[in-house]
């Protein structure tokens, strides 16, 4: 079968190019973004991710498209052009499109405003792929797809549960053209909506279209709502959204309130949203310790917990609840502290009054970040108190000193279950990995009662900084040349800042044992300089 371009394709140099349809290559060029189809010039021709190939390909048709890198796009086709590289594709080629340009593929639906000509020919007995929208604007005018052809996939999906996304590439608060439209025929099966993302700042325009729903959206099981950081977050669309929604499994909000809203009406006030069915959330706005409590309160089937912006409002008592509050499902969890706080050095400890009232028995994953404050006795009566088992712990820019760590590695509860340590302390100079703490990570050369006493025995994963790594002679490098040796540590990464070369010349000795061994053995060894 022939792709029939003009001048003829050179299979020497483009694999993609072969006379005979390679559907393995165009499937593994779909899924990982590398594949591409030029506009109307007349090189215009598939291509694949080899490097040299890539480079005379941009060099012969300046006017390719660049591969998607954003995992949210890729697998996305370029409108159907008469004369393009794409007019000419085979059938099995759209076919293999069709196949990849879906949610469960990888990981995010084609937009509705690129599936055009031959695709949409080839695939309008796919009814899977009617039911996944992105509605993105394009073009200079920033227009979004036409009323008809929305209605008309809407129509296709018949009564199918639906996955909308607004995508936004660049954030613009102004609705683009057609938004309205698009809204109209999308809230007419508002109780088929099951995945949603919404960029907030336009549903400003779509206050009234509620009315138009044809039902409550029960089906709704993900809702994440995005917008900018310097406007109010909230509108009556997504507030009215979430009263409604009563199924909600899923919310994540990126977004902060303005100092004016913190000290106004709270989180719960702003969402009046049913938190009894949640299991995961995740929110980035600045929240405040009686909010969180209140919230965490209602979530008893919460499974994945991550707050961003942990916040307190100091001149303002707060109330501690008055029982501790169980959460006897959460598994992950992540608290980060407001980085305004972290930058003004407060002296008010956010994370340990939190910790202080909560009771996780499941919990195995937990982050913890930017805490000037940090309180040790909290987090260990936390640790004893739950009970919980951790398999990876991180600490991320907190002020745990070398006690601290040497008191968390001791205890029973991360002893003998954690597989995961990352101690990042990013400009910091300092880290609580001493010489002492990394002598009782080391296992002894030959098995001994002395092994009982190592730290976390079943460590596979170990994440520090270059800071770290500066302080040790060579103590580093034999903690992990020992335990790659014994075949459970998998994985060391080394990550901070500054320039890698200048590293290399203050600490030269542990850095090429470590380097060494990754070459040798099956050690994942990345080492990394922002």
């Amino acid at each position: 079968m022939s792709y029939n371009y003009l001048p003829p394709p050179d299979t020497t140099k483009f694999p993609f190019a072969q006379p005979e349809f390679d559907p393995i290559a165009i499937r593994e060029g779909i899924e990982f973004g590398t594949l591409a189809f030029g506009p109307n010039d007349m090189y215009s021709k598939p291509w694949y991710n080899h490097e040299e190939q890539r480079q005379e390909y941009y060099n012969n048709a300046p006017n390719a498209y660049y591969p998607q890198k954003d995992p949210a796009k890729r697998g996305l086709v370029t409108p159907y052009q008469k004369g393009s590289a794409m007019s000419n594709l085979p059938p099995e080629i759209w076919m293999e499109i069709a196949k990849s340009s879906g949610p469960t593929v990888v990981g995010a639906p084609a937009p509705l405003s690129q599936v055009s000509g031959r695709l949409r020919g080839i695939v309008h007995n796919m009814q899977d792929l009617y039911t996944n929208f992105t509605i993105e604007p394009l073009g200079s005018k920033r227009k979004l797809p036409d009323r008809k052809q929305v209605r008309e996939w809407v129509q296709k999906s018949g009564n199918r549960p639906l996955t909308i996304a607004f995508a936004v590439d660049c954030v613009d608060w102004d609705a683009p053209q057609g938004l309205l439209d698009v809204m109209k025929e999308l809230v007419c099966c508002l109780s088929r909506w099951e995945h949603v993302t919404l960029y907030v700042p336009w549903t400003y325009v779509m206050a009234e279209l509620l009315n138009r729903a044809d039902g409550p959206p029960t089906m709704l099981r993900s809702l994440k709502l995005e917008g900018q950081t310097t406007y109010r977050s909230l509108t009556p669309f997504a507030s009215a959204l979430v009263r409604y929604a009563s199924c909600i499994t899923d919310f994540h909000w990126v977004d902060s309130f303005g100092q004016e809203s913190r000290n106004g009406l709270g989180f719960t006030t702003e969402l009046p949203m049913n938190f009894g069915n949640l299991s995961k959330l995740h929110l980035d706005n600045p929240l405040v310790l009686p909010d969180v409590f209140l919230v965490l309160s209602q979530t008893h089937k919460l499974v994945s917990l991550e707050i961003n912006n942990l916040s307190i409002v100091e001149t303002a008592p707060w109330t501690a609840p008055s029982t501790r509050i169980s959460l006897p499902m959460l598994a992950s969890m992540k608290l980060v502290v407001h980085f305004e706080l972290f930058e003004a050095q407060s002296q008010v400890s956010l994370v340990g009054p939190l910790l202080s009232y909560i009771y996780t028995p499941s919990l195995r994953h937990a982050h913890f970040g930017f805490d000037e404050n940090w309180n040790q006795d909290a987090f260990t009566r936390f640790l004893r108190t739950s009970n919980c088992k951790l398999q990876s712990l991180e600490f991320e820019t907190v002020s745990i000193t070398e006690m601290d760590l040497r008191e968390t590695m001791r205890s029973s509860m991360v002893q003998s279950s954690l597989q995961s340590l990352s101690i990042k302390t990013g400009e910091q100079p300092w880290s609580p990995l001493s010489e002492k703490a990394v002598e009782r990570m080391t296992p002894p050369s030959r098995p001994s009662p002395s092994a009982a006493n190592c730290y976390a025995p079943e460590l596979r994963k170990l994440c520090v900084n270059l800071h770290t790594i500066h302080q040790f002679s060579g103590q580093f490098a034999e903690m992990v040349k020992r335990r790659a040796a014994s075949g459970i540590l998998k994985e060391v990464e080394i990550v901070g800042t500054g320039d890698r070369s200048r590293f290399f010349r203050r600490v030269p000795q542990d850095i090429e044992i470590i380097e060494q061994l990754g070459k040798k053995t099956n050690l994942k060894v990345t080492i990394s300089t922002k």
